[in-house]
């Protein structure tokens, strides 16, 4: 698992990299990365377009995650709560993260609905200022308004494993926007893709959306096996 390789490495910058890129995986990241790359394939023909506002994009994603998470990693810090806090937190986050990805992996399934949805109504008004507008700023924009949109596996990677590493590690104002960066990263594969000029974007477009839904079929039933060996791991052994 990510995870495992992220306690492997034992280093708290890499594992909140790890930690971003196991986002991606969640449901909301999924259908704003399509979002995202139909926007980008506007400019197909223009790789340094393509590159600027994927860039730009990347960077309101950061910005938003940075001044979120940074508040309230500095405010902790601030508090001076960390040898009475963040310790318990760490713990109940190991010991809660297997039942939590066995719920989220069944969720992902298509087995039932999760009510837990933030910051989709924001994003989508954003999106539709946006509108058909092109260049870095909309670019920009459009990575704040995603940024907004969180579901139960992301803010459980963010808020639940990522702020108290954050707040027990040196520098760990800076982890949000490297939490940011890691759930960017499969963007930045897919902008070299489209601008290198060896596929037709719109086909590309068409069949990533058709290829989401068994991509989060294939990913439930991986969030569950996890789930199970975390949950035998932190509960049984």
């Amino acid at each position: 698992a990510i995870r495992d390789l992220a306690d492997t490495i034992n280093l708290p910058l890499m594992s909140v990299l790890l930690f971003g890129l196991m986002g991606t995986l969640a449901p909301c990241q999924l259908s704003t990365n399509v979002a995202a790359l139909a926007f980008l394939s506007r400019d197909a023909d223009d790789p340094r377009r393509i590159w600027g506002q994927t860039v730009a994009f990347i960077t309101g994603k950061m910005t938003v995650y940075l001044l979120v998470g940074g508040a309230v990693v500095a405010l902790s810090l601030q508090l001076n709560q960390i040898s009475e806090t963040v310790i318990p937190v760490v713990v109940i986050a190991r010991r809660a993260l297997g039942p939590l990805l066995i719920v989220v992996g069944l969720f992902m399934l298509g087995l039932f609905k999760l009510p837990l949805s933030l910051g989709g109504r924001f994003s989508g008004w954003l999106e539709g200022k946006i509108g058909q507008r092109q260049g870095m700023i909309p670019a920009y924009l459009l990575g704040v308004a995603f940024s907004f949109t969180f579901c139960p596996t992301l803010f459980w990677l963010f808020f639940g494993l990522t702020i108290p590493l954050a707040i027990a590690s040196p520098g760990g104002v800076l982890f949000p926007g490297v939490f940011a960066a890691g759930t960017a990263l499969p963007l930045l594969g897919l902008a070299a893709v489209m601008a290198s000029g060896r596929i037709n974007v719109g086909q590309f477009v068409k069949r990533f959306k058709a290829a989401n839904f068994w991509v989060q079929r294939a990913v439930g039933l991986i969030f569950v096996l996890v789930g199970v060996h975390e949950f035998i791991l932190y509960w049984l052994i």
